[in-house]
């Protein structure tokens, strides 16, 4: 049984954080204080573990802006109390046919995609949102039970129940027998409190963590042992000890009883045992090995003739490159916090061996560096793989690129409350910036491990040359390699700085070019100043009439003045587009480039000047019928620019 999707309402700073879909990973990404928080603390309270939070405050938990009234009308003991979580449940197929084995098939009916619905109230009260078909139930148990005749027809569980109490017997194998058995497996003879218990010993166990203990550099076998026997409190440092001493297979009592060199072997097993498991995961230093070390320390106490001491346990990190080891707590806070975050989690899964598991990491991994936050949802989808996870986060690097969609961002609305979003659709930018970065740096490393990059100035640029190419390949002509990686740098400022990076990385760079006015200048300097050979440099001014072009000039007149034509009648803000034709175009002779002399007619209707990007995206949107009607002045010209940069590919 899996969380399927889960709403949260009347707590803290959430209002109403909307139904939020749950993956297996779940990543709740936003700016601090907007409520990510609030929105794990309250979930946790669904189906606590135990030692987790499971009661909920009017006084401290219910927003402020609605706590007077709400106390207010709670005075009446009639007013039910408030709803703080709505979630559902998706249930495994063979969850399904075991409860159809124990109940019938048509006894409980699920929704959509097998789910069943829970809701829990300010007295967390919890309320299945159960349909169920008692006659169905009653004829499931009759032919389990081989009950015939007459009592096979009864209609209702209790009628059922008082003819097999009527007609029991010693004889625990009669159908009246039978039919009492199976309702002992029940565990109620009522159908919806049975239900209910069946659902509640599989629901998941949720865990809420904000504080993740570090691991110490050692620890007193003895004292550990007493403790532990003894019932008293660990620490979370010592849980995290024992934790790890669990992991690595040592029986701590059976090390105070070895001599020196069957300890020492047991203890080297568990280091490499414990180092290969680590550095499955952690990339940043391969280089290092966690090693297990002992010594033997007199206390006053227990001091005696021939007594080695108490065995005091000891965790380094031996640095292989540079010959030495230093104990783990003295390591950087991100290693210790990684190990000791493997090893929590071990303890964890070991604890509840049978049971689903909802873990809810608050802030997770903020000591990591980037690419070993990489490191750490490696972990979420492999040594956690059988439970699921949501964590918060304004970490770009715990955002995983490839798999946006698990990315729920949290925002504050027009009221000042908390709203979990389904997708990244319509919300600020800095509750943004974590997907955007995810999503650029992404970009970046696909275009170092790429050969052959093309740089053009804009996104139009990149839209137009892929539509372009696809209309050459319709009418058989050359159209661009897919060799190629085209990248928009923002403007031809920016060029220079990415032909540099790139150049880094050993990649076979082309840059393509709108040449116009002072811009001249600066695509030369790009060849002057070496960064690019003249061959490297494709100025789109070179497939079309004139010395001056935008990449919109590789387009005949007509078809370009459709896209933007089209923009007008689709965008009521750009209407004024629809007036503009052909006809009313100034002379090329007075200015060559397509976009400038759009503008001239745009000025007429004292209208703002073109925006670039609209009749690409146009053309994009329209493609289908579009690319029918591209001319062959334009299919000619582009397939002449298409050419000459397949010319330029490096295998």
């Amino acid at each position: 049984m899996q969380l399927h999707t889960v709403q949260i309402t009347n707590f803290r700073s959430i209002e109403d954080s909307g139904v939020v879909p749950i993956e297996r990973v779940a990543a709740l990404v936003g700016k601090n204080e907007s409520g990510k928080t609030n929105f794990l603390q309250a979930l946790v309270r669904l189906n606590p573990a135990p030692g987790q939070p499971d009661q909920f405050d009017i006084n401290d938990d219910y927003p402020r802006r609605g706590l007077g009234d709400i106390e207010h009308r709670l005075k009446d003991p009639a007013f039910p109390r408030p709803q703080v979580i709505s979630a559902t449940y998706r249930l495994a197929e063979e969850e399904v046919a075991e409860l159809e084995r124990t109940f019938g098939e048509e006894t409980l009916k699920l929704g959509d995609g097998n789910t069943i619905g829970i809701r829990v109230d300010y007295d967390r009260d919890r309320v299945w949102d159960l349909e169920t078909d008692e006659t169905a139930a009653v004829k499931h148990l009759a032919t389990q039970a081989g009950v015939v005749g007459e009592p096979a027809k009864v209609k209702t569980l209790d009628e059922l129940i008082t003819w097999a109490k009527e007609n029991a017997t010693e004889d625990e194998e009669s159908p009246a027998g039978a039919v009492l058995n199976l309702l002992e497996d029940w565990g109620s003879h009522d159908l919806d409190d049975a239900v209910i218990r069946w659902l509640e010993a599989r629901e998941p166990l949720f865990i809420y963590f904000d504080e993740y203990a570090q691991m110490p550099g050692e620890g007193n076998v003895r004292e550990l042992l007493a403790k532990r026997e003894q019932g008293d409190a660990l620490s979370p440092a010592e849980r995290t000890f024992l934790a790890l001493i669990d992991e690595a297979r040592i029986d701590l009592e059976d090390l105070e009883r070895q001599e020196y060199n069957a300890l020492r072997n047991r203890l080297e097993s568990a280091s490499i045992r414990i180092s290969e498991e680590l550095y499955s995961y952690w990339s940043q230093n391969q280089t290092s090995g966690i090693d297990f070390d002992h010594h033997y320390e007199h206390t006053p106490d227990r001091h005696r003739p021939g007594h080695r001491g108490d065995l005091i346990l000891k965790v380094r990190v031996e640095d292989k490159r540079h010959g030495v080891s230093v104990p783990i707590d003295r390591r950087s806070n991100g290693f210790v916090w990684f190990f000791s975050f493997l090893v929590n989690f071990g303890r964890i899964r070991d604890s509840y061996p049978d049971r689903p598991l909802v873990l809810l990491l608050d802030e997770p991994g903020t000591a990591l560096h980037g690419l070993a936050q990489h490191d750490f949802l490696r972990v979420l989808d492999d040594r956690l793989a059988e439970h699921q996870i949501l964590y918060t986060t304004h970490q770009p690097f715990l955002v995983d690129p490839d798999r946006l969609d698990r990315a729920r961002p949290v925002v504050e609305d027009e009221r000042g409350g908390s709203k979990v979003h389904a997708h990244a659709y319509k919300v600020d930018n800095d509750t943004l910036f974590p997907l955007q970065a995810a999503l650029g740096y992404a970009i970046g490393q696909t275009l170092f491990v790429a050969p052959n990059v093309l740089l053009v100035e804009g996104t139009s640029d990149l839209i137009y040359l892929q539509l372009l190419s696809r209309a050459c390949e319709r009418a058989k002509k050359p159209g661009l390699d897919r060799r190629w990686t085209i990248t928009p740098v923002g403007g031809i400022d920016r060029m220079d700085t990415f032909v540099r990076l790139f150049q880094g990385q050993q990649l076979n760079i082309a840059a393509l070019v709108d040449v116009s006015g002072n811009r001249k200048t600066k695509v030369e300097k790009l060849v002057s100043d070496g960064q690019l050979t003249a061959d490297q440099l494709v100025k789109i001014a070179d497939f079309v009439d004139g010395d001056q072009a935008d990449i919109e000039d590789i387009m005949s007149e007509d078809f370009y003045v459709q896209l933007v034509q089209g923009v007008g009648a689709e965008d009521p803000s750009r209407a004024i587009y629809g007036a503009v034709r052909v006809d009313q175009l100034p002379d090329k002779s007075d200015e060559p480039r397509i976009t400038r002399r759009i503008d001239y007619v745009l000025e007429g209707f004292n209208q703002p000047r073109l925006d670039h990007l609209p009749p690409a995206l146009y053309f994009e949107r329209h493609q289908g019928q579009l690319l029918e009607q591209v001319d062959s002045e334009t299919i000619n010209r582009a397939a002449a620019l298409f050419e000459r940069l397949n010319s330029l590919l490096r295998a």
